[in-house]
């Protein structure tokens, strides 16, 4: 009898041990693969109500989708990014022009987030923003945006008068980008060639944490197209 009930324990361990697991794995985030089996768009994007990064007249775009609550855009801004932006942006080869698609349903205070940060670009600011709102996580247990617009020296009426009057929509602008082109994961990048008329012919679609050879990779394609 001690030895079925020693058995029945072990089995019951080990089923909690299991259901234990699936759990931890069913809420973990995941790395999404770099290269995603969704189509590229067939016809050229718009990007000039985009925020701008880089030179204008950079021949390549890579177009950012993101949320700035979420951990792999925060690894891709703090990993990635930095080196990104001394190969590519500040040379002149590509440009960045970003689109806000704040996860509003698992990141609470990600539209705040964004809406600040579309404002900050109206003054100019808006690489500082980024940054600032990558580095540091603590704004993402408070929703205190506003504060890091201040410690970055933003004009406070400037910077009130956009948020409560005009960013809500761009947001909503850009979200509306997102599900057209049937983009729903942060963060995902469209990277092509810039037309005459400045659209962009997309050539690389990369979704999820990505290497910076991965985006290495995406702009000598773009360049050969």
């Amino acid at each position: 009898m001690k030895r079925w009930q020693s058995v029945l324990d072990g089995v019951t361990s080990l089923a909690m041990l299991v259901a234990a697991g699936l759990l931890i794995y069913g809420s973990w985030p995941r790395v999404l693969p770099a290269k995603t089996a969704l189509p590229l768009p067939s016809a050229p994007i718009a990007i000039d109500n985009a925020i701008l990064v880089g030179d204008a007249a950079a021949p390549i775009a890579i177009v950012e989708f993101s949320d700035f609550e979420c951990p792999f855009c925060r690894r891709h801004a703090r990993e990635v990014a930095p080196d990104l932006r001394r190969l590519y942006i500040d040379s002149g080869v590509a440009k960045i022009a970003f689109r806000h698609l704040p996860l509003e349903r698992i990141h609470r205070f990600a539209k705040a987030a964004a809406e600040v940060a579309e404002c900050a670009a109206r003054q100019d600011r808006f690489v500082a923003m980024y940054d600032a709102l990558f580095d540091r996580s603590d704004w993402t247990a408070s929703g205190q945006v506003l504060s890091l617009a201040s410690e970055l020296g933003l004009k406070q009426d400037r910077l009130q008068d956009c948020v409560t009057s005009e960013a809500a929509a761009k947001i909503e602008s850009d979200g509306e980008v997102a599900r057209k082109l049937g983009i729903s994961v942060t963060p995902t990048f469209l990277i092509g060639s810039v037309a005459a008329d400045g659209t962009v012919q997309v050539s690389t679609r990369l979704s999820g944490l990505t290497p910076l050879s991965g985006f290495q990779e995406a702009i000598e394609q773009a360049r050969t197209k």
